[in-house]
């Protein structure tokens, strides 16, 4: 309830009036604009430290996740990889079902 009070903005009528699907949206969504300004701030400080001539450039960080990784980023393979480590376990249990079948 103080979440929709006070980084929301509703009053206590509102609140209790508040299905609870509009609640968890609203919660999903200011996460998502908090992990969002990070983000931002992480390529703000990223990008000052690759413009800084008194950081040589073997101790630069190649993109902003090498930089600093966020909590909830912990789990998850750098962006450019393209697919989770997740998926990738997924992917080669297909392909082993696949296998197995053609050798039948």
């Amino acid at each position: 309830m103080p979440f929709l009070l006070g980084r929301c903005g509703h009053t206590w009528r509102e609140v209790y009036l508040c299905p609870v699907v509009a609640l968890q949206s609203a919660m999903m969504g200011k996460d998502q604009e908090d992990r969002q300004q990070w983000s931002i701030a992480r390529w703000l400080a990223y990008q000052q430290m690759c413009l800084s001539p008194y950081i040589k450039s073997h101790q630069k960080p190649s993109s902003p996740v090498k930089f600093y990784r966020f909590p909830w980023e912990q789990g998850q393979e750098h962006e450019s990889s393209g697919i989770s480590k997740e998926q990738e376990n997924e992917l080669m249990n297909i392909i082993r079902n696949f296998k197995n079948r053609s050798n039948v």
